[in-house]
């Protein structure tokens, strides 16, 4: 139900969401477990709405890094510390290799418990899904502000120092800190179509004669 909602609302959208999901979740209904009552699912879901059911899987900017991690170790028969190894080298391996996959890594562990027909109220056995989520379980790195860093940037920032008033400064330019910058631009007042005519004929009568 939740991945139809979210395919509906792909489609709809018709890729201006321009969304990459994966959705996990264990669907009782399904048969990809071999002790029957359902099983895990893995679905990627793409911006217009389309749906991969698959074993593993990595979306976004440091996808193509993280995937080859999943390919080169992944089994259908691992144990949970060997998946969440696993997933975490992945989505490192994004992290690493991707400006724009952040720096810190979140884990969510979904798990069925089976229960017993002593411990289940009316018998009959079953069992029900167990969420466990970690943040943080590999910590944001942080590199220390050397003192030679700080002597650099001070000699860029001194470089790049405007001297020029009539242009406009602004502090700071997106990835470069507080290092200021310029812009230079001309203004330019445009003529009126009824003299851009006015000169063509000109222009016009010259040639002729």
């Amino acid at each position: 139900a939740i991945s139809r909602f979210i395919q509906d609302k792909l489609y709809e959208g018709k890729g201006s969401i321009g969304a990459n999901l994966v959705l996990g979740g264990y669907d009782y209904f399904s048969s990809s477990s071999n002790k029957g009552g359902g099983g895990a699912m893995l679905m990627a879901i793409h911006p217009h709405g389309s749906i991969d059911v698959v074993p593993y899987t990595a979306l976004g900017s440091g996808g193509l890094a993280a995937m080859s991690v999943l390919e080169s170790r992944y089994r259908s028969d691992m144990t949970t510390e060997e998946g969440i190894q696993l997933v975490k080298d992945a989505v490192k391996a994004g992290i690493v290799n991707d400006m724009g996959s952040g720096s810190q890594i979140d884990l969510c562990i979904l798990d069925y418990k089976h229960q017993t027909n002593e411990n289940k109220e009316g018998g009959g056995g079953g069992g029900a899904v167990v969420v466990t989520y970690q943040r943080a379980v590999v910590q944001e790195e942080s590199l220390p502000y050397t003192e030679k860093e700080q002597k650099v940037d001070a000699l860029l920032l001194q470089r790049h120092v405007i001297e020029e008033k009539d242009d406009e400064e602004i502090a700071g330019v997106n990835g470069f800190g507080s290092l200021p910058y310029s812009i230079k631009s001309k203004r330019m007042i445009m003529e009126s179509e009824e003299i851009v005519e006015k000169r063509r004929r000109q222009w016009l009568e010259t040639i002729i004669d």
